[in-house]
């Protein structure tokens, strides 16, 4: 727990008012402070790398890199590498110790032949050998950099990791931090396991690189959580409101009448409304619209979802979707009990594939927004439960 917060409850208790309150779940200060550092390891990577001469490739490279790894960070929280919360740390340490390590003369050799195999191994959900111990395979959808040579790129392995560097990261102010900081040292210096970082971080952390000029040039600018969230409540949910009391001579004023009506038809005509919904972002960036809609989307399925159950309802509430060969299938909502298993599905096989749309002249935040739309997804995914979609493809 940083500082900042601390203050913050100090404060929330002293003055028990909903504004301080509030403030407790702004992730603002965690942010900016992570941007603060992150920053700092991106200038650290960029003054070593070798392999790329051109400053703008270099610079594209160095992002996406940054943006590859913080995901892959995410799933090795998730146990999806060898069951281990710390596998990429693990695995420099092993490379450390054993010089030449299995052929591998530096760190980012061994990374490259890990993302080889845990985004090509189609064939399987796991990969397993020797040396990288049982992997899950997750596609390519995280993998950014597929235009450069990673052949002629080289890394020095001090970028990744230094020993007593993250007690240094996590008892300093970021602004005070006068050492270089190699990027396993950031990741490892913060809280991920209880949602600080995720998706919104990833897309803000993005956002807030782009120069002031590239703003300027390509209209870039950072939304804030609240206002996304804001806007695509008070944009779906009445859409949704008015397209129920048209059809059904309703007087509905909530989202939630509807959903708490013990009206079949009603509820059943709410959900086909849903799937049939169309949201497009037509400047999409890196996807910080869409994954609010995600959520309130995602929100009035719940409901639906625990409605329809409460009232016995069996039938109506069914998808069709392809499996892993390609065959048709049918999936009843109703059926499934688990509620991350549900999110998971009604993201993948609705939302994601028939909800949402979004375009952008921006190549590098496109790769973000795919980057994140598979983070949205991997959160459900569950190592012991094997719950997985395997490969999604969130292009």
């Amino acid at each position: 727990i940083n500082k900042p917060f601390i203050s913050k409850l100090k404060k929330a208790l002293l003055e028990p008012n909903e504004n301080n309150f509030n403030k407790l779940f702004d992730r603002t200060d965690i942010i900016e402070e992570f941007y603060i550092l992150y920053k700092k390891a991106r200038d650290y990577l960029l003054k070593n790398i070798k392999g790329i001469g051109e400053e703008e490739r270099r610079e594209e490279f160095v992002d996406n890199f940054m943006m590859q790894m913080l995901t892959l960070w995410y799933l090795q929280e998730r146990e999806f590498f060898d069951k281990d919360t710390s596998y990429l740390i693990t695995k420099f340490n092993d490379l450390k110790q054993k010089k030449l390590f299995n052929g591998f003369n530096n760190y980012y050799k061994f990374l490259t032949c890990f993302f080889e195999k845990i985004c090509n191994h189609l064939d399987s959900q796991y990969y397993e050998d020797p040396l990288l111990g049982k992997v899950v395979v997750v596609g390519p959808a995280i993998f950014l950099n597929g235009g450069h040579d990673s052949k002629a790129i080289s890394i020095p392995d001090k970028c990744f990791y230094k020993e007593g560097m993250t007690e240094v990261l996590i008892n300093t102010q970021p602004n005070k931090v006068s050492q270089e900081v190699p990027l396993l040292n950031l990741f490892e210096s913060r809280d991920w396991t209880e949602g600080n970082i995720d998706e919104f971080i990833l897309g803000a952390i993005y956002e807030k690189l782009i120069t002031y000029m590239e703003r300027k040039k390509l209209g870039a600018y950072y939304t804030p959580e609240e206002i996304t969230s804001y806007i695509c409540k008070n944009t779906i949910e009445p859409y949704l409101i008015d397209r129920v009391n048209e059809n059904l001579d309703q007087k509905f004023e909530t989202i939630d009448q509807i959903t708490e009506s013990d009206n079949k038809e009603i509820l059943l005509y709410l959900f086909k409304q849903l799937k049939e919904i169309k949201i497009l972002d037509p400047a999409v960036g890196s996807a910080h619209f869409l994954e609010s809609a995600i959520n309130v989307l995602l929100n009035i399925y719940e409901k639906i979802w625990d409605k329809a159950k409460e009232l016995g309802v069996r039938k109506g509430f069914e998808i069709i979707a392809a499996d892993e060969k390609g065959k048709l299938k049918t999936i009843n909502f109703l059926e499934i009990s688990d509620d991350e298993q549900f999110k998971m599905f009604v993201k993948f096989f609705i939302i994601l594939s028939k909800n949402i749309y979004g375009v952008d002249i921006n190549p590098s935040a496109l790769k973000v927004a795919k980057a994140r739309l598979f983070l949205a997804l991997a959160k459900h995914f569950n190592v012991h439960k094997n719950y997985f979609i395997r490969f999604p493809n969130v292009h």
